[in-house]
Parts: structure tokens; sequence; C-alpha cells
């Protein structure tokens, strides 16, 4: 008999834990928030006045409120997956005026910040962060004429200009921990300006000659917010078959003790 109380007990107990519990389940996903800046030319920021209106770009907090959650249950972020597709276009020229062994080196960089607007002493939000790591190139061309470049028309100099060189690729971060998921909880918006910045240099054996290089750059952001739902407060029922399966352990914890009482007497 005993047994079965204990069997019982422990069944009650576990049922009532479970119906507690919150619902063990795959994260739901928010449709992501997408936003582009075109192909624009470096160096672009904030106050670029082409990008007026697009940068720095808007993002939407998670609002649990906006979620339809079951009965007795709310949403709650888990985490933020931020995505930057970013494309340098780099074009390199160099002409010419003499012989000579002619240098070009160009870089650049692109930052993607995040700043909360509606926490401004946030920590996120103090100061704008790069929230993903920031993409970047490098290149350079190296050219000697007239041997390397076709000859142009007497009294003329030789000019040479470089395919476009493409460098794309996306940057993404994953984000569980709790203080850069509360920038991101709200029932507001908060901003994320993008930069890209490049610069080249220009090097010649030659008394005479000119090089440089003309880079553009594109980015798209992409936010997806993934959520599951948690019970608000166990229910009436649970709290219920939690003391009813803890009477039945101190049932026999009781009858167990006194058996051991009665076997040392």
């Amino acid at each position: 008999m005993r047994g079965r109380f204990a069997a019982l007990g422990l069944l009650t107990l576990g049922s009532a834990l479970f119906l507690t519990a919150s619902p063990v389940c795959a994260d739901l996903v928010t449709t992501p928030q997408i936003q582009s800046i075109a192909s624009t030319k470096t160096n672009f920021g904030v106050g670029t006045v082409s990008l007026l209106g697009q940068n720095p770009f808007t993002i939407k907090q998670f609002d649990a409120s906006k979620i339809v959650a079951p009965a007795g249950q709310v949403a709650v972020l888990k985490g933020v997956s931020v995505s930057l597709a970013y494309q340098f276009q780099n074009t390199i020229q160099l002409t010419f005026v003499q012989a000579a062994t002619q240098t070009v080196k160009a870089s650049g960089v692109m930052h993607l910040g995040l700043n909360d607007v509606n926490h401004p002493n946030d920590a996120l939000g103090s100061v704008t962060h790069d929230i993903v790591n920031s993409p970047g190139f490098a290149t350079s061309k190296t050219l000697s004429a007239p041997s390397q470049v076709p000859t142009g028309s007497p009294g003329h100099p030789f000019n040479y200009l470089d395919p476009v060189k493409n460098v794309n690729g996306t940057s993404s971060i994953f984000y569980t921990d709790a203080s850069t998921l509360s920038v991101f909880t709200g029932s507001g918006k908060i901003t994320a300006p993008v930069t890209a910045t490049a610069q080249s240099s220009f090097s010649s054996t030659g008394a005479n000659g000119v090089g440089g290089s003309s880079t553009f750059a594109s980015a798209t952001l992409s936010v997806t917010y993934y959520y599951n739902f948690v019970m608000l407060v166990p229910e009436p029922t649970s709290f219920g078959l939690m003391g009813f399966g803890a009477a039945c352990l101190c049932v026999v914890y009781r009858a167990n003790s006194r058996r051991g009482d009665r076997a040392t007497a």
C-alpha cells in the first residue's frame, strides 16, 4: 500500500510540474525586418544627403503584446538574428605620362551600429556599437608603362582602367544574452546606422603620373526575432495536484517512520 501511495504521489507531483512548466518546443520566428541601401559612392554615413530617410535603418522592437499567445501564457524573446549583406565595388585607374611603374592600393570597411533611441542610457544605446563583424576589402594594382599598358596616341598619356572588382558577402550574429535582448525588447524602435569608408594610396617610379580608385558600397540589413511562450502563473489545478502529491508522500513518510520506531523498540 505504501508503495502505491509513493508512486501516486510522485506521479501527481510530476503531472503538476509538467503543467506549470514552460512548453518545450522549437522557437517561433517573426517575419524578418529587411531594409536596404542601394549602391552608393563611399564615404557615406548618417549625414549623407542622398541617404536621408534610409540611413540609419529603423528596427521595431520585439513587442510581446503584439504576439497572440495561448491562454495563460506570454511571448518571451529568446534570440535575435542580425544579418548584414554587403557589397563593395572598386575600380582602380592609372594614368602614365611617361615610362614608369605605378601602384595603387585600395581598401575599405563597413560598420553596422546600434542605437537604442528609447533607452539612451543603455549600454548599447549611449554609444553606437558594431553589432556584426565589420566587413571590408583590400586590393591593389601595379603596372609598368609602356610594356603593360596599351600605347596611346603620340603625345598622349597611357591610361589604364582596371575591371570592377566586386567583394560581397554576409556578416551575421545571433544574440541570446540578456543585455542585448533587453535592447531589442519593447514597444518602440531602435536605429542601426551604417557607414562605409574607402581609401587609396598611389606610388610611382616616374616624376609624372596619376592613380586612384573609385568605390561604391551597398548594404541590406535583416533582423529576425526568435521567441516562445511561457506560463504567466501556475493554474489552480496545478496547485491542487501539487498539494495532493505532497500529501501522499507525507503519508508514506509517516508510515515508514512509525515502522522504523517499532523495529527499534
